[in-house]
């Protein structure tokens, strides 16, 4: 069964901290099937081969399945100096780009680029696209800074020009430290976190002012589909927002790609009745989620094959221009 999944993570082999400061993200392998990242000398998380190993990935996929890699978002570390991060990310990049064209039928990939200063990020955008790689995944804010923050508008404009994707992923919802274990935490603030991500994208203008930008929102959206009637509510009733909305919120919404990694069938019915068939995308969080997304769709019986089809990969070939 042919499939192109969106959302997938890896952890490159070989990065070393950049400038000697143990806070960045390096893999040590204890075995042969798993290896520890490591943050500050400490385990942050114990992944699986799949994760590093691209010729190990690459052989257990199966028939007619393609992922597009993107990093651990861990490794985005907004903390860091910008000439550190800036080699960080190159070298990140160039992993993932050596894996795509080694097996061009298997992957795809997305890049990370320097946040922390948005005119660096703005010139990796290019080298990014040079390497080959689709697009380039960024945090859903940049330590604390909103998405919509002014200082990020030439990085969505240079991305535009570039035609490559910006994959938006859920990453460090304030709060989040409030939870005596992280995937509760996960479970509870990411869908909030993406959602206020995406609609401040919408509700700032920056949608309107870039609507050719390539949008691929992690999560379905979150929260995103039951914020939409309020914005149209207040875009039409209130004349600040409606200077930056001057159409209907759910249009830019459905200029957007979303992965439908929701774990439910009727919020992927009713995201799909918001966007469209055509926006909806395969996404699975592997390897870090147990969790096959694709059951999902075996709940829309009213859903032609050829739909059903456009999802699984159809849709995720027309955004990464396949």
């Amino acid at each position: 069964m042919r499939v192109i999944d969106t959302h997938t993570h890896i952890v490159p082999t070989g990065n070393a901290a950049p400038d000697g400061d143990e806070r960045w993200p390096v893999l040590v392998e204890r075995d042969d099937f798993a290896a520890d990242v490591l943050i500050a000398g400490r385990p942050f998380r114990t992944v699986s081969r799949t994760a590093y190993d691209l010729d190990y990935r690459a052989a257990h996929l199966a028939p007619g399945q393609m992922q597009v890699l993107s990093p651990m978002p861990e490794l985005f570390s907004y903390w860091g100096e910008t000439q550190a991060a800036a080699d960080y990310c190159t070298s990140t990049n160039e992993w993932i780009a050596a894996g795509v064209k080694k097996f061009p039928h298997a992957f795809r990939g997305f890049g990370i680029a320097a946040m922390q200063d948005p005119d660096t990020a703005c010139a990796q955008l290019a080298e990014i696209a040079a390497l080959g790689l689709s697009g380039v995944e960024i945090g859903s804010n940049i330590s604390g800074n909103a998405l919509h923050d002014a200082r990020y508008a030439e990085f969505f404009d240079e991305a535009t020009r570039l035609g490559l994707v910006v994959f938006i992923h859920a990453f460090h919802p304030p709060g989040i430290g409030s939870f005596s274990d992280p995937m509760a935490g996960n479970g509870v603030t990411f869908p909030n976190e993406i959602g206020q991500a995406i609609g401040g994208l919408i509700a700032e203008g920056v949608l309107e002012r870039f609507s050719n930008l390539k949008l691929l929102a992690s999560h379905g959206g979150g929260s995103l589909i039951s914020l939409l009637p309020r914005l149209r509510f207040i875009a039409a009733n209130y004349e600040g927002a409606r200077v930056l909305m001057p159409r209907d919120p759910a249009d830019y919404a459905q200029k957007i790609y979303f992965d439908l990694l929701v774990f439910s069938a009727p919020l992927l019915n009713l995201l799909i009745g918001n966007v469209g068939v055509g926006r909806i995308v395969v996404g699975s969080d592997k390897p870090f989620m147990n969790h096959e997304p694709l059951a999902l769709l075996d709940h829309f019986p009213h859903v032609s094959s050829a739909m059903i089809e456009s999802i699984r990969w159809g849709n995720a070939e027309r955004l990464l221009g396949l």
